[in-house]
């Protein structure tokens, strides 16, 4: 898999997101690029990257990958790569990071609905990987 990388900015990951999120997940929370570009600052202050891998065969399908190290771990905070492909770029991220190892889950969570909203059913199947703690 050919590629090269970029540094993503948030007006495009936005909508890669939007569009690959959209397709993939029933339920997910939506950042339109304001809120990405507070993301990505943030990711970038406790030194992570946020990446677009842009294959060279179809130059416009890019995949995303935004990652932070805490210590000795690599964090995969969102990607849309098939874990194929991130299987095989793992070593190289880890060399690169320095890191040895990764933590790559999309941890559970609670949205508080508000009130006009009371029952709503929520999807089990949701995404809520890009949150901010």
């Amino acid at each position: 898999w050919n590629f090269h990388l970029e540094q993503a900015e948030p007006e495009t990951y936005a909508a890669v997101r939007e569009q690959y999120l959209s397709e993939h997940k029933h339920a997910y929370l939506s950042w339109d690029a304001p809120a990405i570009s507070f993301a990505f600052a943030a990711n970038e202050r406790e030194g992570g990257r946020n990446l677009f891998f842009v294959p060279e065969s179809v130059p416009e399908k890019k995949e995303l990958l935004m990652y932070t190290t805490e210590g000795q771990e690599l964090v995969i905070i969102e990607t849309t790569l098939p874990e194929e492909v991130l299987s095989r770029l793992l070593p190289e991220l880890l060399a690169e990071t320095g890191t040895r190892s990764v933590r790559y889950e999309i941890p559970g969570g609670m949205i508080l609905l508000p009130e006009r909203l009371t029952g709503f059913e929520v999807s089990t199947d949701g995404y809520l990987n890009l949150t901010l703690s």
